[in-house]
């Protein structure tokens, strides 16, 4: 029979039977005692302990672990190692157990992964029916969740900030995992990609989720080896100062189908859409299928609004708004090689662009709209009138009923005037055991204030490049390199200062010049 047991570190002893009254001392030691269905309810107090599951409950007898009502435990990983090299491993360790529903639980200093699992060989079955809502994760070696050969995994409302310090994975990493859905997330100053579905991941959704100050891609759903198709990617807000707000991948051979972004937005990044397959893209046979980007927002993207650098069978752009920076004002849709590029299949229509040029690299496609001026287009992107973003249009908007079909270019919005047939049907991915346990006064805050904080850069080394407008040479600097999915930057930031240059490149033997941030 089911049973109710409860965790007190202030208050409790392993000696005790468990009960509210007599609450256990440590997390570990209810999960041992307890079994199919049973419930965990954790009081208020840290937790310096790792925990390892031991055990599964059933499709109809979820375990759950949960904040006991109106407490906010802390699972604290301070001092706590485990072998491997900090990216493996979850101060809350899976151990390819299912059917476990976590609500509350909030984990800190974690040497690895928070939420995750050791390294599994690609034959081993993971975990099935892991469900999270209202959890958080805050300075990890490894990801916030991860996991990899799963099925039904629900994600709602994480947080995962400052995350990724070993820089091993993503910020929310889920590696060939069938029927998933990640919603109302947050990921924010994570030391690698935010939000990654990978390597065979398929028939599942990533909506209305947050993401600020990552490495390289915000949102990023990647096949890899594996095939990966039916996900639906929507609803989002991402900015990333040094890499792109979304973006596609087939990095190791496998094929990427039917992946929808719609109703995105992103700001304040280096790109806003990447079409990519991998780090090297010469003459690859199709490795992607029917790629839609629809509705979206990319607003102050430094170097271009959507950059496609894979080939496609079957791409559609349509119906987005895009302006690039002022340096790159007219880079709204840029094709990196054009015999990558197979007009034949690829359909782009009534998108906003800032300006154009006459640049071949640069694709307007049909009935599109150039406007330079943004500000009579949405309400407020930039947020100065008000202090708050509002992406909007305005009532006279050029973007009005100029969409395909005479919708509105850029968000669907309940007030947009698109027409019935235009909504969109999201992407149903039943979860099992959806037992409706969660706690809403458990709910993290609304998401912060739109703002751009830059993670502190830990690697150091001394250089000696003479290409650099300040010489460097002898001079202990912070120097790192990151390898984008369409190229490389180069920063260097001269300790005691903050003085920052930046270079790009979209080949090994081609970069950009040297540019102050």
């Amino acid at each position: 029979m089911a049973k109710e047991m409860y965790v007190s570190s202030t208050k409790g002893n392993n000696s005790y039977n468990g009960t509210l009254s007599q609450p256990f001392k440590t997390i570990q030691y209810a999960i041992d005692s307890a079994s199919a269905g049973d419930v965990i309810y954790v009081q208020n107090g840290s937790y310096n302990e790792r925990i390892q599951l031991n055990k599964s409950g059933t499709s109809d007898k979820p375990i759950k672990l949960v904040a006991y009502p109106d407490h906010r435990p802390i699972i604290n990983g301070a001092g706590i190692k485990w072998t491997g090299n900090g990216n493996w491993g979850g101060l809350i360790n899976f151990n390819r157990q299912s059917h476990w529903f976590f609500e509350g639980i909030h984990l800190e200093n974690a040497y690895g992964m928070g939420f995750g699992d050791d390294y599994q060989e690609p034959s081993t079955v993971g975990s099935r029916n892991i469900q999270i809502k209202n959890c958080s994760v805050t300075k990890a070696g490894g990801s916030g969740f991860f996991v990899e050969f799963a099925e039904d995994i629900l994600i709602d409302n994480l947080m995962a900030k400052e995350t990724n310090k070993n820089l091993g994975q993503e910020g929310i990493s889920l590696l060939n995992v069938n029927r998933f859905e990640i919603k109302n997330c947050q990921v924010i100053n994570c030391y690698k990609e935010g939000i990654d579905v990978k390597d065979g991941c398929k028939n599942g959704t990533i909506h209305d989720c947050y993401v600020n100050n990552t490495v390289r891609v915000g949102i990023y759903v990647d096949a890899f080896s594996r095939d990966s198709s039916n996900i639906q990617v929507y609803n989002n807000i991402a900015t990333v100062p040094n890499g792109a707000g979304f973006s596609t991948a087939a990095e190791a051979g496998g094929r990427l189908e039917n992946i929808l972004f719609r109703n995105n937005i992103v700001y304040d990044s280096l790109r806003g859409y990447n079409i990519s397959s991998n780090n090297s893209e010469t003459n690859l046979p199709y490795m992607m299928k029917n790629i839609t980007f629809q509705h979206n927002i990319a607003f102050n993207s430094g170097f271009t609004g959507i950059f496609i650098v894979a080939k496609v069978e079957n791409l559609l752009i349509e119906n987005n708004i895009l302006y690039p920076s002022k340096s790159y004002l007219s880079n709204c849709i840029q094709v990196y090689d054009l015999k990558m590029f197979d007009a034949n299949t690829t359909i782009i229509r009534n998108n906003l662009l800032a300006a154009i040029n006459t640049n071949k690299n640069i694709i307007r496609g049909s009935d599109y709209i150039v406007e330079a001026n943004y500000d009579s287009v949405m309400i407020d992107p930039t947020g100065a009138l008000t202090g708050t973003r509002n992406f909007a249009l305005t009532k006279n908007s050029v973007a009005r009923n100029a969409g395909y079909k005479g919708v509105d270019l850029g968000l669907i919005l309940e007030s947009s005037s698109n027409p019935p047939e235009e909504n969109f049907e999201p992407q149903e991915v039943k979860i099992i055991s959806d037992v409706n346990l969660f706690n809403a006064a458990n709910a993290i805050k609304d998401f912060p204030p739109f703002q751009i904080r830059y993670t502190t850069i830990t690697t150091e080394k001394a250089i000696n490049d003479s290409n650099l407008p300040v010489q460097a040479s002898g001079v202990l600097i912070t120097y790192y390199i990151s390898q984008t999915i369409t190229g490389c930057y180069q920063e260097y930031q001269r300790i005691g200062t903050n003085e920052r240059w930046i270079r790009f490149t979209l080949s090994e033997s081609s970069w950009t010049n040297w540019s102050k941030r």
